[in-house]
């Protein structure tokens, strides 16, 4: 067995003399610390560097190599450069040459500084040694002169070690945890140095004991601090970093197969598991305990150093071949995920970058880029072998080097993006030009859509259009949709797959070319459909067929009914034509039109088109319903029906002749309607129910007072009341007075309820029994003089000379007093801006009287007084029936507005109207009150709503003579709106002759108002859709629905129409605004 291992080391060392073997490394792919996991000690090493031998034993690169593979750079040195290049923190590149020098470079290939070795005796001594760079920045390397150099950052040297004689310190040194330094020569002895500062010193050394020693390759160490190294007769050693410098002895060792040299650093897996090739062709997969796990025979040396990708893949590569493996095996059936011929003879190792790709070089002087599938991506030929490691730089670079004496830098090389680029559009193809790129091979085109183009930075926005390379500077895109925005951008690209930047975008919609209008399916129709009605008939898109389409879409288009000879009254086949429309991406070189063949049927419609009753058009008719219920008066006695048919060629028929008596209640009457051809029928059906008049108030006449024992039969009660019926109009009918609640007594007094039954025409019905009543009241012989009666006396002469109440009205509105009227408060004033007032007062005593300035003042009817601008004085004197007077003054101050806001009152704001009201005072049918005010909640008098209605209808005119009992306590500000109301027909008083201007407006009055004012045809019967539709009285309904429906008025809380609630101000402007804007 020794003598097999000697002869295959002296075979190895004469087929291998010339050939020397860098193990080179790049830094981790962790991104944070750049530890390479598990399976190492982290060391003392200059983290941030960039190093093929140092601490990253994966050969997993943190950076992602350039896609582009052009010649950046190249440095001369004087010797073959077989050293694996570092890159420090700062971007500088360390890298050796067989000159003998250790140079330090930019990133763009400038030399910073270079240095020289000492020197050897066996003539021009080289660096084969990859460098190692510290935490401190000091760069460790071995020469073939016997040193290990320790030199700084600025190329100066820290200190030189001789550690042999007449030996190379061509493996790469490594450093541990500690800072200690592990390097081993080629006489077979593996070094621990400490870095002193000023001087290295030797820790401990070990020789091994072989035929030929000699250790090729570099150290590696283990997460546990086990330093592994292998030599040339096959053996791998385990150290562990603390020894007896006396007495140093390997941990374990392990012997391969065949005791073929061990060339390359082992691998070391985050589970700690080694990965170890060697020259008899094997992988040997070993425990942290030197165990062997599993083993590969690829028949073929190996002389590199395995990699593991970020993935756990273990990738080996032969002398001839590529190998992946997955990491766990079955020892006894061991088979690689896949390989790859390639048949170069290989020394370097390669390493792997944060995507996956693998970088190797070979002895036919090509570094090689191969994807983790094993393909082959590119290749960059240098001028001689490459057997050391390539190293990534943060951008993408790639450095290695050559035995042609250059250091390369690889990668992408700037190139101008391509300029005048043009976009033609064609049919469903664009077609592009461009430019010429100086240094550029091909081009690359890029598409995208939409109405912006994408960024050009971010080409994952972009799709590529081209697999292959396009030399020519014209490129035709075919296959594209019609009408769709297409942008485009070229990229120039160099032989070495150099990329520009995008052009700038260029846009282009292509079109599509009309070939055909397909068909459409006759239209049959029915007669007398107009011309406008046709089109709502017609079909709105028709298919088109394109030049090269397969498809086949819907465009619009316009029928030119108006250019046809159709005739809707006669049957017959029609053409219509139409004219496309197309989007401006269709082209319609030959002027295609759409063509629809209508067939016009026979007629066979059996509706009215309407019905009439007594001459009038039915409301609500429609052809397509056949029943209907009517309500008439008891008045209408008789109907003639008549008909039209919707089509003249139609017949109809009133069953039982076209004029009808009409019975109390329920009447039928049936119209029999047959089409031209006889093939329909249709009967409509007329219910109509003939109605009394119904009762839907009763006027109650005022209070009777009849003195003390007045006999029954001498209480005057009145023969009749007023009543109003439900089509509004109020009638006098007689009373039969037939019941006294309670049994009247003349000689008892007290308030006594005759009750009345109302002897009503036949005409009128009274279906809720109302009654007529009346209160008499039989007054107190001993208290005669109280003030509830106005028939009262007393036996004894009053002397109260109070007032018991005291108003003043302006413009429809009472106005405060200032104080409070209280009847023991003799002097008041008020504000206004209005030019006339009334006043209204009471005395406290019925015999009292009320003079205003001397004029008596009538209990009912008001005094209107002019006022002047500033103070107005008027002076009452109430005088009591013994003559005793009291005075009351009254200082009316008249203010003229002298500006005007833009928000003329001040209390609307936010208020739900505000609108309205703002609204209404531009229109002018509104106003306020002197002080600025609008006071949308308060109630509106019948004389104020009057006014606004009359101003929102504009009426004109002096209207018709007033002649109601209370005329003279109208406002002069009212009474023109009120005369031209009355003309109108809109108000018409009470039955009593009143108007009662100030008394407040109640909802279902003013609904009836606004009804009157728009001259509605009101359905007596009516019910209304709100919720207290029981509480509106019935003559009112009609009026309340037909304007709900108009959307007039709304209800309140709950959809409540509160009938007899009074309208506020706000409500009523809402209302008015409504019935103008119908």
């Amino acid at each position: 067995m020794k003598m097999n291992k000697k002869f295959n080391l002296l075979f190895a060392i004469f087929c291998y003399m010339a050939i020397i073997l860098v193990d080179g490394s790049v830094e981790a792919s962790a991104a944070e610390s750049f530890i390479q996991g598990s399976g190492y000690e982290q060391g003392n090493y200059d983290l941030e560097a960039i190093q093929p031998t140092a601490f990253n034993w994966t050969r997993q690169s943190r950076f992602s190599g350039s896609e582009a593979f052009d010649m950046k750079w190249s440095f001369k040195t004087e010797g073959r450069v077989r050293s694996s290049p570092a890159i420090a923190a700062d971007g500088t590149i360390y890298v050796g040459s067989d000159d003998g020098h250790l140079y330090a470079l930019t990133a763009s290939g400038e030399q910073k500084w270079k240095f020289a070795i000492n020197g050897s005796d066996f003539g021009n001594p080289g660096i084969y040694s990859s460098p190692s760079i510290g935490a401190d920045g000091t760069i460790y390397v071995g020469g073939d002169d016997s040193y290990l150099y320790a030199i700084h950052p600025d190329g100066t040297l820290k200190w030189d070690l001789k550690i042999g004689s007449l030996v190379f310190v061509s493996p790469s040194p490594a450093i541990g945890a500690d800072g200690t330094i592990y390097v081993a020569t080629e006489d077979g002895t593996f070094h621990a140095i400490s870095d002193d500062g000023d001087t290295g010193r030797e820790k401990w050394s070990y020789k091994i004991s072989a035929f030929w020693p000699m250790i090729k390759s570099s150290p590696v160490i283990a997460a546990d601090g086990k330093i592994y190294v292998g030599d040339f007769e096959g053996i791998l050693y385990a150290f562990e970093p603390e020894q007896d410098a006396d007495d140093v002895k390997p941990k374990w060792i392990f012997e391969t197969k065949t005791g073929s040299a061990i060339r390359a650093t082992p691998a070391i897996g985050d589970d700690g598991t080694i990965y170890l090739g060697s020259e008899d062709g094997n992988l040997y997969v070993l425990d942290s305990s030197g165990q062997l796990q599993w083993r590969f025979d690829a028949k073929d040396p190996i002389s590199s150093t395995p990699v593991i990708g970020s993935d756990g893949t273990i990738y080996i590569k032969t002398h001839s071949k590529l190998y992946a493996f997955a990491p766990q095996q079955a020892a006894d059936d061991v088979s690689p995920r896949w390989s790859a011929e390639f048949g170069y003879v290989t020394y370097a190792t390669p390493i792997v970058d944060a995507n996956g790709m693998l970088y190797v070089g070979t002895h036919d002087s090509n570094l090689y880029a191969i994807d983790s599938a094993g393909n082959m991506r590119w290749s960059f030929q240098t001028g001689g072998s490459i057997t050391s490691s390539a190293a990534i730089g943060a951008d993408g670079t790639i450095y290695v080097g050559s035995y042609d004496g250059h250091l390369y830098a690889i990668g992408q090389v700037d190139i101008n993006a391509p300029t005048n680029v043009t976009a033609k559009a064609g049919e469903r193809s664009v077609q592009l030009e461009w430019e010429v790129v100086s240094d550029a091979s091909s081009y690359a085109i890029y598409m995208a859509t939409g109405s912006e183009p994408p960024d050009t930075q971010d080409l994952s926005n972009w799709k590529p259009l081209n697999d292959e390379p396009l030399m020519d500077t014209s490129w035709l895109v075919d296959e594209l949709k019609a009408g769709t925005k297409y942008w485009f951008a070229v990229q120039a690209v160099t032989e070495g797959n150099s990329r520009s930047q995008l052009s700038a975008p260029v846009s282009a919609t292509p079109y599509a070319v009309v070939k055909a209008v397909n068909d459409l399916n006759t239209l049959e129709i029915s007669k007398h459909i107009t011309s406008d009605q046709l089109a709502q008939y017609l079909p709105i898109e028709v298919s088109i067929q394109l030049h090269n389409e397969t498809l086949e879409p819907d465009v619009g288009v316009n029928w030119e009914i108006v250019n046809s000879d159709y005739n809707p009254d006669q049957s017959g086949t029609y053409w219509i034509s139409g004219s496309l429309q197309l989007p401006e991406y269709y082209l319609n070189p030959d002027k295609l039109k759409a063509k629809l063949q209508v067939r016009v049927l026979p007629g066979s419609n059996a509706k009215l088109s309407e019905i009439r009753i007594n001459g009038k058009i039915l409301e609500n008719f429609n052809p397509d319903l056949f029943t209907y219920y009517l309500t008439v008066p008891y008045s209408m006695d008789r109907v003639t029906v008549t008909a039209s048919t919707y089509d003249s060629s139609a017949s109809y028929e009133v069953i039982g002749g076209q004029e009808a008596v009409l019975e109390i209640g329920d009447n039928s009457i049936y119209i029999q309607v047959i089409s031209e051809n006889e093939k329909e029928e249709r009967t409509y059906s007329l219910y109509i129910e003939r109605q009394l008049l119904t009762i839907t108030e009763i006027h109650r006449p005022d209070t009777i007072y009849v003195p003390y024992n007045t006999k029954l039969q001498d209480v005057s009660v009145p023969d009749s009341v007023y009543v109003t019926l439900d089509d509004l109009r109020t009638i006098e009918v007689q009373v039969s007075w037939n019941e006294v609640h309670p049994e009247y007594n003349g000689k008892v007094a007290g308030r006594y309820e005759f009750i009345g039954t109302l002897q009503l025409p036949e005409w009128v019905n009274n279906p809720l029994n109302i009654k007529a009543k009346v209160s008499v009241i039989v007054l107190d012989e001993r208290k005669r003089s109280s003030s509830s009666s106005p028939s009262s006396r007393t036996d004894r002469v009053s002397s109260d000379a109070k007032l018991s109440s005291l108003e003043i009205w302006a413009n429809g509105r009472m106005l405060t007093l200032q104080p409070s009227f209280a009847p023991d408060v003799h002097d008041y004033t008020v504000f206004t801006d209005a030019e006339e007032m009334v006043f209204i007062a009471q005395a406290a005593h019925d015999a009292a009287e009320v003079y205003v300035d001397g004029v008596l003042l009538s209990r009912s009817v008001p005094i209107s007084k002019k006022l002047t601008s500033g103070n107005n004085e008027f002076t009452f004197v109430v005088r009591a029936e013994d003559g005793t007077e009291k005075r009351y003054t009254l200082t009316v101050i008249r203010e003229t507005a002298t500006h005007e806001s833009s928000m003329p009152f001040s209390d609307i704001a936010g208020h739900w109207a505000e609108d309205y009201i703002m609204r209404a005072v531009e229109k002018g049918f509104v106003s306020g009150y002197p002080d600025g005010t609008f006071e949308p909640n308060n109630p509106v008098t019948r004389a104020e709503f009057t006014v606004m209605l009359a101003g929102a209808l504009k009426l004109e005119g002096n209207g018709s003579e007033l002649t109601f009992t209370d005329h003279d306590r109208i406002g002069g500000w009212a009474k023109q709106a009120v005369a031209q109301a009355v003309q109108a027909g809109i108000v018409d008083g009470y039955n009593d002759g009143s108007f009662r201007p100030n008394a407040q407006i109640t909802r279902v009055e003013m609904a009836a108002m606004i009804a009157r004012a728009l001259q509605l045809q009101l359905n007596a019967n009516a019910s209304t859709g709100f919720a207290d539709d029981e509480a509106i009285p019935q003559w009112a309904k009609g009026a309340v629905e037909a304007i709900r429906k108009l959307g007039i008025v709304d209800g309140r809380g709950g959809n409540r129409f509160v009938p007899n609630e009074t309208a506020t101000r706000a409500e009523a402007t809402v209302m008015l605004l409504r019935l103008l804007d119908r």
